[in-house]
């Protein structure tokens, strides 16, 4: 299997020893899943950022336990099932970056991926690259961009909204970041679809897809 990213690097398997101790004082938000994608562990900058986002539900004391595609867009689950092959099969760490904003917060974030062992499993770590005020944003006028149902549809990487008299446009709404998750439709636009979750662009044969 060999997947193709724009920035992968070679690195050792992580022992779990002492490994604790410096999550629990790290700034970046970070968890680790076993060998099954079960949440089996997120520090403390976990449940700070879910504090300050409106993630109360979202704490480590309501996840734990959880599989991690419960948390990822269907869309997403067969890019990342073959980032997690990837790591654990090569021992490599992989890293992609993603937008990660809110209604008054333009946020660009790091994700790094680490294979452990002993027993087998990943640690996901989360680096803020960029934080700071969004310098302009689209009108959110239902006419727009709300579908019959009176929902949005927003990409769930770029984080744009879908227009919905267009297949092709989708503007920057940072006040539709803060919708409740019913109000909301997680869809990759045209754009990421094509030049970043495109299967042919980063995997040689079929991702192993959670069921």
């Amino acid at each position: 299997m060999t997947l193709r990213t724009r920035s992968a690097k070679r690195a050792k398997p992580i022992s779990r020893k002492s490994l604790f101790s410096v999550l629990e004082n790290s700034q970046d938000v970070s968890y680790i899943l076993d060998a099954r994608f079960n949440i089996q562990y997120c520090n403390p900058a976990w449940d700070r950022f879910a504090h300050r986002n409106g993630g109360n539900r979202l704490t480590a004391s309501h996840v734990i336990g959880a599989p991690i595609w419960d948390f990822t867009p269907w869309e997403l689950q067969p890019f990342f099932a073959m980032v997690f092959d990837y790591t654990l099969t090569r021992r490599d760490m992989w890293r992609h970056a993603y937008d990660c904003s809110s209604p008054r917060v333009h946020r660009i974030c790091e994700m790094s991926v680490h294979p452990l062992s002993d027993p087998e499993g990943y640690l996901i770590t989360n680096s803020v690259l960029i934080q700071e005020p969004h310098e302009y944003s689209c009108d959110p006028n239902p006419v727009r961009y709300h579908d019959g149902e009176s929902r949005v549809t927003v990409c769930c990487h770029c984080r744009c909204t879908k227009v919905v008299s267009s297949q092709l446009d989708w503007d920057f709404v940072p006040g539709h970041l803060g919708l409740p998750r019913e109000q909301l439709t997680q869809d990759l636009c045209p754009l990421c679809r094509a030049y970043l979750y495109t299967p042919s662009l980063w995997l040689t044969k079929p991702a192993t897809v959670p069921a």
